[in-house]
């Protein structure tokens, strides 16, 4: 299964932080499980190699969120 989109990622993640304050590594775990999604796909790294592609769409996803204001960012 490829990466999904960080839009696609927006109402999981949404969701995964509206249970309680988390991480955003807990939060892809949650999001992995939520959605059926197969880890083992998603150890892809960007061309960087300095973060997976999902890790980097699932922290997109979270960005979008707050600049809603639909999440606040907890310092």
């Amino acid at each position: 299964m490829p990466v999904p989109d960080f839009q696609s990622l927006m109402l999981p993640a949404l969701k995964a932080f509206a249970d309680e304050e988390a991480l955003l590594y807990e939060i892809r775990k949650r999001i992995t499980a939520a959605e059926g999604l197969s880890v083992g796909g998603f150890r892809d790294m960007l061309p960087s190699g300095r973060q997976t592609a999902f890790g980097n769409r699932v922290n997109r996803a979270a960005i979008h969120t707050m600049n809603t204001e639909l999440l606040a960012r907890i310092n």
